[in-house]
């Protein structure tokens, strides 16, 4: 006979070994929906591994457009490369980056400092790192890399000295270097921009991220018009009116991760709005 105490222990996941408990617990379990409105990066927090239920994807004004002309085999026109990763971990302070060295010493970029939780174990030779934030699009974002060896020695940092603007490409050559720690200033100007913390949402993405292409045709997206992934439509302002059209291929599938999910855009602009619906753990 099903116990309760057996349903109960499959809806927190946890196997009971009766097979009508499980279908019990399992099909009892709520579903948790949750969506993102926001500028990218877009941050999931809590999020369950599987696909977005549905997602759209704005355009921006800026130089007439966003989109990235493909290349052969790939439809004629335009994509938006979407990246996604799980994100690094980070933390605020107040400061700024300069001079050379290990220690960030005061120098005259003056900013929030970004930084990652502990040193971040190095998997790869060659890494592409971009520093993200939603609030200010003329805001900018300064880099810095420092390495250190398996026992946690500090090796050297790139740049040599100051910083580099995201995102930031390194090649590590040296074998003794193991582990890697990520600094970012987002550097603004206090008149113009006064924010704290709180105010931008902000992380590092790194490999393991992976693109996905979304073709959107033959012309660039302006910042009304959106891609929609659940009507397998892009809608563009014809006259002043939103008219849906077909995509050149199918829009593809955005696969969320286990925990949390960040997603960017490549490209010389950021879309201006992301709209995702996804399950929550």
């Amino acid at each position: 006979m099903t116990e309760l105490y057996d349903v109960l222990k499959e809806r927190k996941g946890i196997p009971s070994g009766d097979f009508i408990a499980a279908m019990w617990g399992k099909g009892e379990k709520p579903e948790v929906i949750d969506t993102y409105d926001g500028g990218l990066p877009a941050l999931l927090e809590d999020s369950a591994e599987g696909v977005l239920r549905s997602y759209r994807i704005y355009g921006n004004n800026m130089l007439g457009g966003i989109g990235e002309p493909t290349s052969s085999p790939e439809p004629q026109g335009y994509k938006i490369p979407m990246k996604y990763a799980v994100p690094v971990p980070t933390e605020y302070e107040s400061g700024s980056i300069g001079s050379d060295g290990e220690d960030e010493e005061p120098g005259s970029q003056d900013g929030y400092i970004l930084r990652t939780h502990g040193m971040i174990p190095l998997t790869e030779t060659s890494y592409q790192i971009f520093a993200m934030q939603d609030r200010y699009a003329n805001s900018r974002i300064n880099l810095v890399a420092y390495f250190y060896d398996d026992e946690g020695t500090y090796i050297g940092r790139y740049p040599e000295s100051g910083s580099e603007s995201s995102p930031l490409s390194i090649t590590v050559s040296d074998p003794d270097i193991a582990y890697m720690r990520l600094t970012a200033a987002l550097i603004y100007s206090p008149l113009i921009y006064p924010l704290t913390p709180e105010d931008i949402t902000a992380s590092f993405l790194m490999p393991p991220a992976v693109t996905v292409p979304l073709y959107i045709g033959t012309s660039r997206l302006k910042s009304d018009e959106y891609t929609d992934y659940a009507e397998q439509k892009i809608y563009r302002l014809v006259d002043d009116v939103l008219t849906p059209s077909d995509p050149p291929v199918p829009l593809s599938q955005l696969p969320t991760l286990q925990g949390a999910t960040v997603y960017y855009a490549d490209g010389r602009f950021l879309p201006v709005r992301a709209v995702m619906e996804y399950r929550r753990e």
